[in-house]
C-alpha cells in the first residue's frame, strides 16, 4: 500500500445540499498520473474560408480570440477559449469544379492548392490560410494537416467523394501522386513558418460517401496502408519529420473490432500488430498513436463506458497514445441517457463526452468538429463552437457570430489543461454519475485542476478538507463556473472556507496552485 503523504494527498469531500447526508470523501493523488494531455482543438472546416477571407477584420478577430486566446478580462474571465490544437483542412478542388463536383453546398467544397498542370497555386484556401496564421500567432503549436479526399484529378471518378462501394476513391497509379501532394503542402508551410506537428491523410475510411454533402473517400486498410508507406517515403525525400495520424475511425469500436464489410476494421491491430500484412507502426513517420471519432458511441452510460474502456485496453495490449479527434453532437434522437433539451443541457452533454473520452478511454487529445457553422436553431446548434449568420455575400447586412454554450464548456478543459498536464488520480465518484470530475497537474507540478460537473438540478456543495486548506492556505485559488446563465465566470471562493458550489446543471473548473 502507498504510504499516505500529505504534499501529494488531496481530500475533497462532496455534500448535496437537497438531500443531506454525509459527505462523500474523494481522493486526488497527485502522484499517480495516467495520460500526457497534448491538447484540445477544433477544425476549421469548412466555414473559416468564407470568414477568413471576406469577413471584416474585426469580426473575424474577435472570432479567433475566442478560439485561442489565453488571455484574461478585466473582471477575470478568460476572452477565449485557449484552444491548443488547430486542424486545417487540405482540400481536393471541389470548388473549381462548382457544381460539377455534386457537392450541393457551395459553402463544403474546398479549393485545392495543386492545379491539373501539376502547378501549385498558394493563394488558395485563403480564409483558412488566415486563421491558421492567427493560430500560430496565439502560440498553437499543434496544428494538424488532414485530408477528406485525395485531389481531384487523381481519383477514379474524377470527384471528390465517393460513387458505389468502399474501395478508395483513387487510381491504382496515383498513391504516390497523392503522396508526393501532401508533402509538398507540408514543405511549403514549413518555408512559410507555419510548420504542422501532424498529418492526417484519411477521414472516416469506413463510409461509402457518395452523398452529394461534402468531400470523403472510403478506404480499405491495405489502401491506407499503401498511403502511409508512400507517404512516409515521401517525407524523409523532403526531411520532414512530421508524424501520420492514422486512421480518424469513423466510430471507435472499428479500431478494436471487425467491421461490417471486409478489412475496414479492427484497426489497432491491423495497422500496429507486427502479424498483419498492413503492418506500418516501423515506418519512420507512424508514431505510437491512434486516432478514431467518438460519434455514434455516446448515447448510454453503458455504450459510453464499455466502448471507451476497450478503447482503453487495445490501446494499453499494443501500447499505444489514444487520439479523440473528431467530435459533434450526431444523432440527438438516439440518446437515452441524460438526453438534452436546451443548448446548455447539449453543452454539458458534451462535456460529459470529453470527461469520458479523457478518463475512460485515456485520451491525449479531444477535439471538436467544427469551429464554426450556421447558426440553425432546428439541430440546436450542436456542431459549432461559434454560430453564423448572414453569409457572404451580405448585400445591406452585416455578417454577425455568437459564442455558443458548447464553446465555454470546452474551455473548462481547454482553457485551463494545457499540452503537458498529466492527467491524476481522482477517486470517490462513480466515473458517469450526475456529478462527476477530473484532475490535471502542470507539468512543473505547480498547479492543478479540478474540472467537476453537475448534470442534476439540485445544488451541490464540495467542500475540501483541512488538510488541503493548510497546505494551500494564503495562496490564490481561481475559480470558474458556467451554467444557463454564467459563461466560464469567475466564481466567488474563499479558498479557507473549503467550500465549492456547483449550482444545478453546472460546470466548475478550480485552479489551486501548489507549493
Amino acid at each position: 500500500m502507498k504510504p499516505f503523504r500529505f504534499s501529494y494527498c488531496l481530500i475533497l469531500c462532496i455534500f448535496c445540499s437537497a438531500r443531506g447526508g454525509e459527505p462523500v470523501p474523494i481522493q486526488i493523488d497527485i502522484d499517480e498520473k495516467f495520460q500526457t494531455i497534448e491538447g484540445f482543438g477544433a477544425s476549421d472546416a469548412w466555414n473559416c474560408e468564407e470568414v477568413g477571407k471576406y469577413w471584416p477584420t474585426e469580426k473575424k478577430e474577435r472570432i479567433a480570440e475566442l478560439l485561442f486566446s489565453t488571455e484574461m478580462n478585466a473582471d477575470g474571465g478568460p476572452r477565449g477559449i485557449g484552444l491548443s490544437r488547430w486542424r486545417f483542412n487540405v482540400g481536393a478542388g471541389s470548388t473549381e469544379q462548382a457544381e460539377e463536383s455534386q457537392i450541393v453546398n457551395p459553402h463544403r467544397r474546398v479549393e485545392c492548392f495543386l492545379n491539373e498542370d501539376g502547378s501549385y497555386d498558394w493563394s488558395k484556401q485563403a480564409g483558412q490560410q488566415w486563421f491558421l496564421r492567427k493560430a500560430a500567432d496565439y502560440g498553437v503549436k499543434h496544428r494538424v494537416i488532414f485530408s477528406n479526399s485525395p485531389p481531384v484529378f487523381f481519383t477514379k471518378n474524377g470527384l471528390a467523394h465517393g460513387s458505389e462501394g468502399f474501395d478508395a476513391n483513387l487510381r491504382v497509379d496515383a498513391y504516390d501522386d497523392f503522396a508526393e501532394f501532401l508533402a509538398e503542402v507540408l514543405l511549403h508551410f514549413e518555408e512559410q513558418e507555419l510548420g504542422f506537428s501532424e498529418i492526417s491523410p484519411i477521414n472516416e475510411p469506413q463510409w461509402e460517401w457518395k452523398s452529394d454533402k461534402q468531400e470523403g473517400s472510403p478506404w480499405r486498410n491495405h489502401e491506407i496502408a499503401s498511403v502511409v508507406r508512400e507517404l512516409d517515403g515521401a517525407l524523409i525525400r523532403r526531411s520532414l519529420d512530421v508524424p501520420i495520424s492514422i486512421p480518424e475511425a469513423a466510430h471507435l469500436k472499428f479500431l478494436y473490432q471487425e467491421g461490417k464489410r471486409a478489412e475496414q476494421g479492427n484497426q489497432i491491430y491491423e495497422f500496429f500488430d507486427s502479424q498483419s500484412e498492413n503492418y506500418v507502426r516501423d515506418l519512420q513517420n507512424v508514431p505510437n498513436m491512434v486516432c478514431g471519432h467518438s460519434y455514434w458511441s455516446v448515447y448510454t452510460d453503458e455504450m459510453l463506458k464499455d466502448t471507451r474502456s476497450k478503447v482503453r485496453e487495445t490501446c494499453e495490449k499494443h501500447g499505444l497514445s489514444f487520439h479523440q479527434s473528431e467530435y459533434s453532437l450526431i444523432g440527438l434522437d438516439q440518446i437515452k441517457d441524460h438526453k438534452p433539451e436546451t443548448e446548455w443541457e447539449i453543452a454539458m452533454f458534451i462535456a460529459r463526452v470529453i470527461h469520458a473520452d479523457l478518463t475512460i478511454a485515456n485520451s491525449a487529445v479531444w477535439s471538436f468538429w467544427t469551429a464554426l457553422a450556421d447558426e440553425k436553431p432546428s439541430v440546436k446548434n450542436r456542431y459549432a463552437l461559434i454560430t453564423l449568420k448572414n453569409r457572404y455575400p451580405w448585400g445591406d447586412t452585416e455578417p454577425v457570430f455568437r459564442a455558443t454554450k458548447t464553446l465555454w464548456a470546452l474551455g473548462h478543459y481547454s482553457r485551463f489543461i494545457r499540452p503537458g498536464y498529466h492527467r491524476v488520480a481522482l477517486s470517490g465518484l462513480p466515473e458517469l454519475g450526475n456529478v462527476f470530475g477530473s484532475a490535471y497537474l502542470a507539468e512543473d507540478s505547480k498547479e492543478l485542476i479540478i474540472v467537476s460537473q453537475n448534470m442534476g438540478a439540485n445544488e451541490v456543495r464540495l467542500k475540501l478538507g483541512d488538510s488541503i486548506l493548510a497546505h494551500f492556505g494564503g495562496k490564490s485559488v481561481s475559480s470558474y463556473l458556467s451554467d444557463e446563465h454564467h459563461e466560464l465566470s469567475p466564481s466567488e471562493l474563499d479558498f479557507r472556507d473549503g467550500i465549492l458550489i456547483l449550482p444545478g446543471k453546472s460546470m466548475l473548473t478550480v485552479v489551486i496552485p501548489i507549493l
